[in-house]
């Protein structure tokens, strides 16, 4: 499961203060995440537009319409129009612990979109997407659930009504094999929990308007602690999203009822978007955000008072945009952020990661440090994740020059041992269009890094594994084969179990002309 909880050092909100609205675990802050062991992964930084497209929109980059053009987005934007193109014979890879990849939906009579995963105590996994099922026009969300026991997928489950559009769901997982599962719908957020004994609750609605005036509702994250309840963060924002806010709500496990909303964030005409959340098994939460001139802003919920606290900056001064936060919690408490980033410093619409940790012990922040090589380029897409003994890993894009240039995944280590992080290292061997950086941990200090890499032909999925006694890498190698002469494309995910069981999802072509959900594990 994993353990997110980022405690930031601002007391005030007052969010349902008679319940304490708690985020954690399980197995996702936004994007894959470790299935135990207190290992963590960031969330996707939120984007602000409408993934209602039916497109990548949001997958992983931001899909966040304007704001992000100007700072460079997210390497996602070109690239993935060239996924699926043949560009010949297909390379075996190195060999590699992956299964080949199997589809866990059966609709082709349109796309499956952004799948993501979680996995609970288990062992067992959850996958959830949105498609346009046979015999309608409408998006729904769907799920899946893999048994450890059984060794298989069942059949997709349709969790939201036929009678309306829904996007973007995210899934969090906990130890005793509960899930939660929110999206955007019709401009609301709905939300759907499941439990081994009663199977998938009818999906219910979180926040349906802001003051009476209705607003977009858009890029839900969810978490759930060790007691089954769950926190969503999303944002809100008008018809433009030239205002927008940065809502939350906790789902009580006990009454599976979900608290009145409530905004995270200061107020006043600035702009709130690319929202991540991390959470861990005792119910603390962070959230992180960009607002106000693009800064990165933190909010932590403390599962003691019930209280989301004050909002503070992250982003150091000089700081001119920031983009993509994401943020992993570790069982100590301790939490590490990290974000794409440009200074008065750099160079024109050069992007450096920075990153900042948090310290429970004092209830603090240190100050943002960057971690990539300088004068590297266009850095962003950054992905964390923390182990059970406060080690963690960045994972990020590089770009060099340009947000369209072929470039590398690039990534560092946190050692706590010796509290400082290390030389960069360059994930990817061969230059190619590279997104969607995915990192976990299992329980003993291993990692699984996963990417998306397109070099003109077909696109794949490559991964590579750590090693926590050889505290070494290993090599990399291709989780996805592709099929009919076309690879992956779109968003990919991952989750790592306790035991270090790896997840794999993303979109690939199937035989039925579109592109479907499939799932790959390691071992």
């Amino acid at each position: 499961m994993n353990r997110f909880c980022l405690a930031v050092a601002f007391a005030g909100v007052t969010l349902a203060p008679s319940i304490a609205c708690v985020i954690t675990s399980g197995d996702r802050s936004d994007g894959g995440i470790d299935g135990g062991g207190g290992a963590g992964a960031g969330a996707d930084a939120g984007a602000g537009a409408d993934a209602g497209a039916g497109a990548d929109a949001g997958a992983d980059a931001s899909a966040d319409a304007g704001a992000e053009a100007d700072a460079g987005a997210e390497a996602d934007a070109g690239a993935e129009a060239d996924a699926g193109v043949d560009g010949g014979a297909e390379d075996a890879g190195p060999v590699t612990c992956w299964t080949a990849p199997a589809f866990v939906e059966n609709d082709n009579s349109n796309s499956a979109e952004l799948p993501r995963i979680a996995v609970d105590g288990f062992g067992n996994a959850f996958i959830v997407w949105y498609q346009v099922p046979q015999g309608s026009s409408n998006f729904r969300a769907f799920a899946t659930r893999y048994s450890a026991a059984d060794g298989g997928w069942s059949e997709p489950v349709a969790l939201s009504p036929a009678s309306s559009q829904a996007y973007t769901p995210e899934v969090a997982a906990d130890r005793a094999g509960n899930a939660a599962v929110v999206w955007s719908q019709n401009n609301t957020i709905m939300g759907s929990r499941f439990t081994p004994a009663m199977g998938w609750s009818d999906a219910g609605i979180i926040l349906v308007s802001d003051g009476g005036t209705t607003i977009q509702q858009l890029d839900p994250r969810v978490g759930i602690d060790d007691a089954g309840n769950a926190t969503a963060i999303w944002v809100g924002c008008n018809g433009s999203c030239t205002a927008s806010n940065i809502y939350a709500s906790r789902l009580v496990a006990q009454s599976e009822t979900w608290t009145p909303p409530g905004i995270i964030h200061p107020t006043g005409g600035l702009v709130a978007r690319n929202a991540a959340l991390s959470v861990e098994g005792a119910g603390n939460a962070i959230a992180v955000w960009t607002q106000g001139g693009e800064k990165t802003w933190a909010n932590r919920f403390n599962v003691a008072t019930g209280l989301w606290g004050d909002a503070g900056v992250l982003s150091s001064s000089g700081v001119y945009f920031s983009v993509l936060p994401a943020v992993a919690i570790g069982v100590d408490g301790n939490a590490v952020a990290a974000w794409g980033q440009g200074t008065v410093d750099t160079a024109p619409n050069e992007t450096r990661i920075a990153v900042s940790r948090y310290i429970s012990a004092s209830d603090s922040w240190t100050s943002a440090v960057t971690i990539d090589p300088a004068d590297a380029g266009k850095s962003t897409a950054a992905r964390v994740a923390v182990d059970g003994v406060g080690n963690a890993i960045v994972l990020w894009v590089n770009l060099g020059t340009s947000y369209y240039n072929w470039g590398y995944v690039w990534g560092s280590r946190y050692s706590a041992a010796d509290a400082g992080w290390e030389a960069p290292t360059t994930m990817s061997v061969d230059a190619g269009y590279a997104e969607t950086p995915r990192i976990g941990f299992d329980s003993a200090g291993n990692a699984v890094a996963l990417w998306l890499l397109g070099t003109g032909g077909p696109w794949w999925v490559w991964s590579r594994h750590y090693n926590a006694t050889s505290a070494s890498w290993g090599p990399e190698v291709k989780v996805h084969v592709a099929k009919n002469g076309v690879g992956a494309y779109g968003a990919i995910d991952l989750a790592v179990t306790e035991s270090g069981r790896a997840f794999a999802t993303g979109m690939a072509y199937d035989d039925g002309g579109v592109y479907s959900a499939w799932a790959s594990t390691c071992p």
